[in-house]
Formats: C-alpha cells, sequence, structure tokens
C-alpha cells in the first residue's frame, strides 16, 4: 500500500507593495537556496502566466517564493493559479528533482547593487521630502532580487509610508535596477519576512485588496 503524501504546508501574504505576494512553501530544498531572481524553465505552469504576461518576476529569499504580478488588481484571480503551479513546482522537488530545479538556481545575469548604492537612489527619490518632516529611510539589506528598507523618525510607524515606498522610491530603485523584484519595510531582513499589518495571510481566493496607501509628508 503506498503511503498517502503529506499535507503541503503553504500560504500566501501581502507585502508592501500591492504588485508583489509571498508565497511561504516551508520547503527545506527552497530554503537552503540562495536569494535571487529566478528565469522560470520552460514547460512548467509558472512559466506560461510569464509567457503570457500575467507575471512580471520571481524570486527566491529565505525559501519564500516573491512574486510580482503585471497588473497587482489582477491577484483576486491570479493568486490561486500562482499557488497552483507553485505547489506542482514543490511536488518536482519533492520527487527528487532538487539538484536540477530551476527555483533553486538565482538568475545570475547581473550582481547585487551594494548598500550604498541604493541608498543613494532613496535619498535622490524622496530623502529631501523626508527630511523636511523628521523623517529618513534607511537601507538596512540588499540581496540580487530583494532591498529592506527602514524607516526612522516621522516615517517610523506612519500609515503613509508605503506610498511614500511605491510612488518614489521602488520606482527609482527599479528604474535603475530591474533585477529587484521585493521592496520590503523592515528592521532587517528577518522582520521584513514577519507579516505586517498590511501584509497578513492571503485568503485565496478571495479578492485580495492592496495595502494600505497615503504618503509620508
Amino acid at each position: 500500500m503506498s503511503t498517502p503524501p503529506r499535507p503541503r504546508l503553504f500560504h500566501v501574504e501581502r507585502t508592501a507593495d500591492p504588485a508583489v505576494l509571498r508565497f511561504v512553501c516551508h520547503h527545506p530544498a527552497l530554503t537552503a537556496a540562495a536569494p535571487g531572481r529566478r528565469a522560470t524553465s520552460t514547460e512548467t505552469p509558472l512559466h506560461a502566466l510569464v509567457v503570457e504576461g500575467s507575471i512580471d518576476d520571481i524570486a527566491v529569499r529565505d525559501g519564500d517564493v516573491f512574486v510580482r504580478a503585471a497588473d497587482p488588481a489582477a491577484w483576486a484571480t491570479l493568486a490561486p493559479r500562482v499557488r497552483a503551479a507553485l505547489l506542482a513546482e514543490l511536488e518536482h522537488l519533492d520527487a527528487g528533482e532538487s539538484a536540477d530545479h530551476w527555483l533553486l538556481h538565482a538568475d545570475a545575469a547581473s550582481p547585487a547593487p551594494s548598500i550604498a548604492e541604493i541608498q543613494e537612489i532613496v535619498d535622490t527619490a524622496a530623502g529631501a521630502v523626508i527630511a523636511a518632516h523628521g523623517g529618513t529611510i534607511t537601507v538596512t539589506s540588499v540581496d540580487r532580487a530583494t532591498v529592506v528598507l527602514r524607516p526612522e523618525g516621522a516615517c517610523d510607524g506612519c500609515h503613509r509610508s508605503d506610498d511614500t515606498l511605491l510612488g518614489a522610491i521602488a520606482p527609482a530603485i527599479r528604474s535603475a535596477h530591474p533585477d529587484i523584484v521585493e521592496i520590503a519595510l523592515g528592521t532587517r531582513p528577518e522582520a521584513a519576512r514577519q507579516p505586517r499589518p498590511a501584509s497578513e495571510p492571503v485568503r485565496l481566493p478571495r479578492r485580495i485588496r492592496p495595502a494600505g496607501r497615503g504618503s509620508c509628508h
């Protein structure tokens, strides 16, 4: 008698950017994988979503898979499709395909920018406005796919900081470094992975509402 497969621990969280969802897969092979952007192999369900233009980017960090939608409003119908595709990929990993599986290998097309480079972009994009109102935003962590920012002063806990991130800082960072998939707010990389009030688990397939918006000024 064959052993029934174990239930797959899996949930979805919002991030500071409404276009990006974090798929928390709890798979040991992914936990050990190098952080960075991923190029899907052909003939996979996720690759089909990339080809049709629904998904712009995929990245892995600390065992989680970050997916950027071409249209944030599409997540209500797109998230269940991405979830099903990732569950299929996890089945491939369980079947012993870990060594060559595309999710485990970072796209080395471009090196990660330095913290100093990203901080200069942040300061140019929004530093003067933020400083004028008693706040700062400090870059705390950078890898090939993720930037973590720490709001301080008047920006710390400000419910309008997300709009500054989305409206000014994130576009400037991605314009200079297109491989950056996730731009998160947190005190350190580990903190950025914890659910925030705007990053609670997403219950599928109900409509996903974007994180709160406003501007930190």
